[in-house]
């Protein structure tokens, strides 16, 4: 059998890390059901699309206003094929925002309770909807190298006929699997990554894969 979840001690924990490059990441990630299965539906696509908005009154535009972050990205990725999946959310920070991490946090939970609270919308469905074709439809050609294997991958999974496309373009509205899905995005299952030079004293520990400095704390 497989497991369900990370293969760690505890998950629900602060990872600190002291990066070779100088990257100032904050990403926040939750284990999920692996997502292969509801290509039709994709229900993290709509939860990662809202996250993921930039305009007026997102959490992205806030955030950038009082100079926190720079970029945020959010989207899912099949951790361990067939067991489980991670959505994570990743904020780009400012030097203003390495002191901001705990309000950066705040923030993330306040929206993430907004639409917990309100019922999915099928208008913003069809808006991802049609993101998703117009990525489709203008994507750069891929190489035969890269191509096949995706390809290939994709025939286990997919119907032939949709070996192309069924991992990007967005089939079915299901509100239920959004709600599901975004029900699991809780305080109490996250983890949290968080990556810069300036945390290099509070990393004493070592990486047991890489041997890099690292910090295991529980989450406040």
């Amino acid at each position: 059998s497989v497991c369900d979840a990370p293969p760690f001690a505890k998950w629900h924990q602060l990872l600190l890390q002291n990066p070779v490059q100088d990257v100032k990441d904050l990403t926040f990630s939750w284990v999920i059901p692996f997502q292969a299965p509801f290509w039709r539906t994709k229900p993290s696509e709509y939860i990662s699309h809202l996250l993921g908005h930039e305009g007026k009154g997102s959490i992205i535009a806030a955030l950038k206003e009082q100079g926190l972050i720079s970029a945020c990205s959010a989207g899912n990725g099949a951790w361990l094929e067939g067991a489980f999946s991670l959505l994570n959310v990743t904020f780009e920070l400012t030097d203003k925002g390495l002191d901001a991490v705990n309000d950066i946090g705040r923030y993330l939970f306040a929206y993430l309770g907004m639409i917990q609270k309100s019922a999915p919308e099928k208008r913003i469905f069809e808006e991802a909807q049609r993101l998703a074709a117009i990525r489709f439809k203008f994507k750069e050609d891929a190489s035969p190298f890269n191509l096949c294997p995706d390809i290939a991958l994709n025939l286990q999974r997919l119907p032939p006929s949709e070996a192309l496309c069924g991992t990007v373009l967005q089939y079915e509205f299901d509100p239920q699997a959004i709600s599901s899905l975004l029900s699991k995005l809780t305080l109490d299952t996250v983890r949290v990554q968080f990556q810069a030079k300036i945390l290099a004293e509070r990393c004493t520990q070592k990486d047991t894969s890489y041997d890099s400095p690292m910090e295991l704390l529980p989450t406040d």
